[in-house]
């Protein structure tokens, strides 16, 4: 859990936490299993406890839910003191083999892990543009431009949890700073996303022109990972639009494409080509603070949203994890009400159903997805667990190195669907429950039913107790994301009007770019409408054209400094308008061209009358 990072010291720390947590809920279990009654109502307040103080941190998080484990098993065990010393010098021993394990073998390099994740970043760029070939190709639109979408999202994930991993100098390679680095993604990012978007459009104008045909083949040299290639083709398009007789409607996204494939390339190039800027290591900052090596998802913007019906009900005015911790109890007393209803014994696997519905979730989709993705991998995983166990039965080995396979898929595909992990794990209980010769099919159709009831019980508490809606975070997340836009506009108009102000553009696109990801995936959908940095991270573009721009448009800056993008009431897809592409120029062309900043004094209607801030070439008409 919070052992694999940090420092061996921190690690070591962490464990001895994890030790005391599991103990103090050991002895209370213990102490209250011979009286039920208690033993439940104590079962409630630690649930409620180990949810508040995860307020504390993502090393709380583990000691509250270590404390949980101990209680629960040791309460509806039945263990007794006799027997608890044994327990916890297993206990023990299971830690002192992790820490170990997480200091040596599994001990992560922060030079290697940041590797893989920029390998990963390049691997998510050749998949954006292997979406936008088959988009070009004719393949159907709105799958492809759906797919295309998702890339680019994770792309833009990609790159954020790089930026957060330059926080440890100890991963930068030779020669390279957190600056250089983050700008080097940045530049990677932007220019991948530009040819989406022209992909899209030129798909959307698809005509008789053998633009998108050539424009095809740019990506997929891009897709294949051929970049020198990619750029002699692009080289080629450039000219072929150059010469074109009359501006056609493919001609801007054509021309559009084939700079921003021109652009990768010579990203790319300079990654073997560092600049030796050791002397900003220590001044760089990260964008994005990872927890357990993850983004933070949701959890961060749900903290600002306030839930609805406040009049009447006082628990709206405490804080999220507050609230979240009196969901928790509700669902978890309603689970032992309805689970011991079904069976006195097995009555607390709902009552895991209901406590895990609220962790790592924050909102109430978030919730309900969790919860069918729990049923759908118990219902899944009962018909191939009944099958295996009839397969293994009386053979120990077998048993064992399914246990063990089930452990691992269930671990490492949980990063793409918890029903995964639900699936693999009821193998494994169930070939467990084979080993004891306590298994039947009666018995894994009961934990479906306890499963069932607990996931709509923690469903029913998150849709009625104290809700959290998507609507109102993804308000939130818009106006973090506004926000930061607005510092990102302030800060190349203090750019531009004095040539030796520190403002680093590049880290103020990244905020904005966090700003977005960290909202839930409808909110997402939403702000991608909106222009925002998830699908379309144009804000970067300013940092980008802004270090390209001759430091003598002081002028600009009085609008640049008011151009805060915030509108009166919700934008709907008719008033995102699209980026301003330039005229079509040959190749050479674009090896000299600077850029200036132009003012649109003409906002959209439904829009706050400030202008808006846009930069296109200084050679354009």
């Amino acid at each position: 859990m919070g052992m694999l990072w940090g420092t061996a010291a921190e690690k070591a720390t962490t464990a001895v936490g994890l030790f005391v947590a599991l103990a103090i809920g050991a002895v209370f279990g213990t102490a209250t299993a011979p009286h039920r009654d208690l033993m439940l109502t104590m079962f409630i307040v630690v649930e409620f406890g180990v949810t508040y103080v995860q307020r504390f941190g993502p090393r709380f998080v583990g000691y509250g839910f270590m404390c949980w484990m101990g209680y629960f098993f040791a309460a509806f065990s039945g263990t007794s003191f006799a027997t608890l010393p044994t327990l916890m010098v297993y206990a023990a021993l299971a830690l002192v083999w992790m820490l170990f394990l997480s200091v040596t073998v599994l001990h992560p390099r922060s030079d290697r892990v940041l590797r893989r994740t920029l390998a990963a970043f390049a691997a998510r760029a050749r998949g954006v543009a292997a979406a936008a070939t088959e988009l070009l190709d004719g393949g159907d639109g709105a799958r492809w431009g759906r797919r295309l979408q998702q890339r680019q999202v994770r792309l833009v994930e990609a790159a954020l949890i790089a930026d957060g991993q330059l926080g440890d100098i100890s991963a930068y390679p030779a020669g390279w700073s957190g600056s250089t680095l983050r700008r080097w993604v940045l530049d990677c990012q932007l220019a991948m996303d530009e040819v989406a978007i022209a992909a899209t459009t030129l798909a959307a104008e698809r005509n008789s022109s053998e633009l998108p045909t050539k424009a095809a083949q740019v990506t997929k040299l891009l897709a294949a990972g051929d970049n020198a290639a990619a750029a002699a083709s692009a080289a080629e398009l450039l000219d072929v639009v150059a010469h074109e007789h009359g501006a056609s409607a493919q001609s801007r996204p054509a021309h559009h494409l084939a700079v921003a494939a021109l652009d990768y390339g010579d990203a790319i190039a300079r990654w073997t080509f560092p600049t030796n800027a050791v002397h900003e290591q220590h001044d760089f900052e990260p964008a994005v603070t990872l927890v357990m090596g993850n983004l933070t998802g949701s959890g961060k913007v749900a903290r600002d949203v306030q839930p609805r019906r406040r009049r009447w009900n006082l628990f709206t005015r405490s804080d999220f994890m507050t609230r979240r911790a009196i969901q928790v109890a509700v669902a978890g007393a309603l689970a032992v009400v309805a689970g011991r209803a079904l069976s006195p014994e097995r009555y607390y696997w709902a009552v895991i159903a209901a406590f895990v519905m609220f962790v790592g979730t924050a909102t109430r989709s978030e919730t309900v997805t969790k919860g069918a993705h729990r049923v759908a991998g118990t219902l899944g995983g009962l018909v191939v667990a009944i099958a295996l166990a009839n397969i293994t039965a009386g053979n120990t080995a077998a048993i064992l190195v399914v246990i063990l396979a089930a452990l691992f898929c269930s671990y490492y595909l949980s990063a793409i669907a918890y029903a995964y992990m639900q699936f693999f794990l009821l193998i494994a209980v169930s070939q467990l429950y084979s080993y004891l010769h306590e298994f039947t099919d009666h018995l894994l159709m009961l934990r479906l039913e306890e499963t069932a009831i607990g996931a709509a019980i923690g469903i029913a508490v998150a849709l009625v107790c104290l809700p959290v809606h998507d609507s109102d975070t993804g308000r939130v997340a818009r106006a973090e994301y506004y926000d930061a836009l607005h510092h990102l506009l302030v800060g190349a108009a203090e750019q531009l009007d004095a040539p030796g102000t520190a403002v680093d553009l590049d880290a103020r696109s990244r905020y904005s770019t966090a700003a977005c990801t960290s909202s839930t995936r409808s909110s997402r959908r939403r702000l991608a409408r909106y222009g925002s940095a998830v699908t379309r991270p144009r804000c970067g573009t300013v940092s980008r054209c802004c270090r390209r721009v001759p430091r003598t448009h002081g002028p600009c800056r009085p609008r640049c400094a008011n151009a805060r993008p915030i509108p009166d009431r919700p934008l709907s897809r008719k008033h995102v308008g699209t980026w301003p592409l330039p005229r079509p120029r040959s190749h050479a062309e674009t090896q000299t061209t600077s850029c200036r900043p132009v003012i649109s004094t003409r906002p959209p209607r439904h829009w706050t009358s400030r202008p808006r801030a846009r930069w296109i070439p200084s050679n354009a008409k």
